[in-house]
């Protein structure tokens, strides 16, 4: 079968960013148990767009399958319309969950690296970076700047830039390095939605350090809420301030916190092969 992908950022295509086409070429694999090339438009059966143009090829001929993805907290206005929606909502209609963080799993190299931070015994010298380029995430600016009445805050991104800022990948080797020279790193998402996981909570774990997290309420189903500060009030912002500086200063609950397991009982449940088998039961029938 042969796939048309429309709509979505450099460096998907020729997989040059770190979330490429071959998360959803395999998925769709697992899905018609055939294999699965990119074609024109003409000749393809399925078609796969995102969110981030303003028309769209869903109605332009009649597709066997349609697909939309969305990695952001918000859909189009068309996305009832499509075969299937993947999605940061747990499974109803026509959405089937897929957290963005998942395929950022599937397409780096995160997955080894997280799986090699074992063992962990040096404690960083620096205590906490941030590396934010959106300014607009209300609850997180204010979090930051109650955090920045107590504690020092480099800032490595376009927002209050106050360090040489940090242009690599998130998933390079000069990136983790980065963020291992620190005990904490702000992890916290522009805005909150069910699933609406995106791979911020992987720089810490990379970092071999601890994340603090703000956004999704059911963050805690997929990580071990003992290996990372999780915000779920911004209203008890003192109270999550005041239990950074305790870690802080305290080096064996930080060495105790980093060396937990990342994922929830020691195992990522959500993957390619359950959102897989969740598509084949939305658009096939069965007896």
């Amino acid at each position: 079968m042969k796939l048309f992908v429309y709509g979505f950022w450099d460096g998907f295509i020729d997989k040059t960013n770190p979330v490429d086409v071959i998360f959803f070429i395999d998925l769709f694999k697992k899905v018609f148990e055939t294999d699965i090339e990119i074609g024109n438009f003409e000749e393809s059966d399925i078609l796969l767009e995102t969110i981030f143009e303003s028309n769209t090829y869903l109605y332009s001929k009649k597709w066997k399958y349609s697909f939309l993805f969305s990695g952001e907290s918000r859909l189009n206005n068309h996305y009832k319309d499509y075969t299937c929606v993947l999605y940061g909502e747990k499974n109803h209609d026509n959405i089937i969950n897929v957290p963005l963080f998942i395929p950022v799993l599937y397409c780096s190299n995160i997955t080894d690296i997280i799986n090699e931070k074992k063992d962990i015994k040096n404690i960083p010298k620096k205590n906490i970076c941030a590396i934010i380029s959106n300014p607009n995430g209300n609850e997180r600016n204010y979090f930051l700047n109650e955090l920045e009445k107590k504690i020092h805050v480099d800032y490595g991104g376009s927002y209050k830039n106050n360090i040489p800022r940090v242009e690599y990948q998130y998933n390079s080797k000069e990136f983790i390095d980065f963020v291992s020279q620190y005990k904490f790193i702000i992890s916290m998402e522009n805005s909150r939605g069910e699933t609406y996981i995106t791979e911020k909570i992987l720089y810490g774990f990379t970092g071999g350090t601890i994340p603090v997290y703000w956004g999704s309420l059911n963050i805690c189903d997929y990580f071990n809420e003992e290996r990372f500060i999780n915000i779920n009030d911004i209203s008890n912002t003192e109270n999550v301030i005041n239990e950074i500086i305790k870690i802080i200063n305290n080096d064996d609950k930080y060495i105790e916190i980093v060396n937990k397991h990342v994922y929830k009982n020691n195992k990522l449940d959500r993957n390619i092969d359950s959102i897989a088998s969740d598509i084949k039961n939305l658009i096939f029938e069965r007896p």
